[in-house]
């Protein structure tokens, strides 16, 4: 959860603004994120991630700063970004959340028409040691051939399967790598008159029972394994499947990942229950300068490079009347309607980049708007000169 945000009064002036943020001291998630991506940016040297929001766009002289007023918002504009999800925690953190609202929308569409959702989830037996390669690309190929062949076919006309949304997700814990696949599968049986009926009971058992005997047979023809309880999992409960919408793309905002806390040496060394995602190995490496922990990063994300983590199958969003989803780039794009603007000069930029001080700017600028990032500019020694206000248009669509 975010840092309860300090209550500012009409009457603060910008340096008094400044203090109550300052005096703040958790982090916000945005800033969390701004952090991570400089610790990933030190893994990755080489990779987009490292340019993210840190370098000035070709043909732009400096970098925008917009404030939406009514939403306690700020955003760079004219500033290269990534659009890595896999990497780029940033990235990630826009990406996901509209991510979430889409999956929200096919849902709610879905179950207009009387489509029955199931959550299922795959994996496949892993040990300490595995190669996250050799296990991805096992989960990945059983995933396909899975979907594949005449008894598949028949399976999804008795119970009416109209399609599906797959996530990606790794983990890692006691026993090494864990990759796994969630999808949401809609079943939407007809009657004879072709009207759609909902499943009894008795129907998804003898849905999950197919699907878990399928799926062993599946792994096993990847050589690997996955045992009949727990390689595929099937929950109906619509509770089971808003949880999965709620924390879809969110990282755990738990305490044992600071410097002060000695659990937060354990997990990586010894293994966690639920293992730790490659965000909070990335957190590892950067408070507790984890050696182990950055190398994990690295090889994540050599595996995940170039690939989805969220996919619809063919045709489901138009059956809905959807339109379609739009591209990572084209989100990370999107930009509020009305926003109040101030244009920083490279010289005042680089040495925001310099002091790793990119998300706490934009903190004091969702709170205070242009005058409070006037303030805590030239608190820093940056001066008016490096600041200029412009009279800019609204931000394209």
């Amino acid at each position: 959860m975010d840092a309860e945000k300090p209550k500012i009064e009409s009457g603060d002036n910008p340096l008094g603004i400044i203090a109550k943020i300052a005096s703040h001291a958790q982090e916000t998630s945005k800033e969390r994120s701004f952090r991570l991506q400089e610790y990933s940016a030190a893994l990755l040297p080489d990779e987009r991630v490292a340019k993210c929001l840190r370098t000035i766009a070709p043909g732009h002289h400096g970098v925008q700063v917009m404030h939406v007023p009514n939403e306690n918002r700020a955003y760079y504009r004219d500033l290269i970004t990534c659009n890595r999800v896999w990497v780029c925690p940033v990235c990630a953190q826009k990406i996901t959340s509209r991510r979430r609202d889409e999956i929200s929308e096919v849902l709610s569409a879905a179950r207009g028409l009387g489509w029955t959702p199931v959550m299922v989830t795959y994996t496949v037996r892993h040990h300490l040691g595995d190669s996250l390669d050799m296990l991805l690309d096992g989960l990945l190929g059983a995933t396909r051939d899975f979907k594949s062949g005449r008894e598949y076919q028949s399976i999804k006309e008795e119970y009416g399967i109209v399609g599906g949304i797959r996530s990606l997700e790794a983990t890692y814990g006691e026993n090494g790598w864990h990759p796994h696949c969630h999808e949401i599968v809609f079943l939407a049986p007809k009657d004879t008159f072709g009207e759609v009926m909902p499943l009894t009971s008795t129907q998804i058992e003898g849905f999950s029972k197919w699907m878990k005997t399928r799926w062993q047979a599946t792994v096993k023809r990847q050589g690997l394994d996955a045992s009949f309880e727990h390689g595929l999992d099937i929950r109906e409960a619509d509770g089971d499947i808003a949880e999965y919408v709620a924390k879809y793309g969110h990282e755990p905002k738990e305490a044992r990942f600071t410097a002060s806390d000695e659990l937060a040496r354990a997990p990586v060394k010894r293994g966690h229950r639920d293992g730790l995602t490659p965000f909070q190995l990335l957190e590892r490496y950067g408070r507790e300068e984890d050696k182990q922990a950055g190398a994990l990063f690295v090889e994540y994300a050599r595996c995940f490079n170039n690939r989805n983590q969220l996919v619809y199958s063919r045709g489901l969003r138009a059956a809905l009347g959807l339109e379609l989803e739009k591209a990572d780039d084209e989100i990370t794009e999107e930009a509020a309607e009305a926003a109040e603007a101030a244009f920083l000069l490279p010289s005042a930029w680089w040495e925001i980049v310099r002091t790793k001080q990119r998300g706490r700017l934009l903190a004091v600028v969702a709170e205070g708007g242009v005058p409070a990032l006037r303030a805590w500019l030239a608190d820093r020694g940056i001066t008016h000169e490096d600041l200029t206000e412009l009279d800019l248009p609204p931000p394209k669509k």
